[in-house]
């Protein structure tokens, strides 16, 4: 049995396809270098076992550039369900002053462990509209003092 480009172009498509199933970007560059060895198979006269070592040589060079660069330069937004001191440090806007006897409330441009708006506490006096800093969770309050 004869290998042709084609059956490259076809095992590519399938293992790209595949990976919508598996979320690990894993499956995909192995796809695309059986995709870009049908590519050159087409145009080129190369034997099996050249098709195969240019699919593995492909294959390794795209899996090492996402690993390597492209993926650590994805960040992740949100910090939902990670602990407190993920959100220690940031920063938001008092949207109700807090009191002694009463708590107030703190907004932010982007959603803190899953909420735009928390209650906040601070032991210095601090207006609606000044920007806060968290130096501190307690409970389902957030300490804050002036940024």
């Amino acid at each position: 049995m004869t290998v042709e480009p084609w059956h490259w172009l076809v095992f590519g498509l399938m293992l790209t396809i595949a990976e919508m199933f598996v979320p690990t970007f894993f499956l995909l560059w192995f796809g695309v270098g059986a995709v870009l060895t049908a590519l050159v198979g087409f145009i080129l006269p190369i034997s099996f076992l050249g098709m195969v070592v240019l699919w593995l040589i492909l294959s390794v060079i795209f899996i090492i550039t996402w690993f390597k660069f492209i993926q650590p330069n994805f960040k992740n937004q949100t910090k939902a369900g990670l602990g407190a001191s993920a959100i220690i440090g940031e920063t938001g806007m008092i949207i109700k002053s807090p009191s002694e006897l009463d708590v107030g409330m703190v907004r932010f441009a982007t959603p803190k462990a899953g909420a735009s708006e928390w209650a906040c506490r601070s032991q210095e006096h601090i207006n609606v509209g000044d920007r806060v800093k968290i130096v501190d969770i307690i409970g389902n309050e957030l300490l804050v003092i002036k940024a």
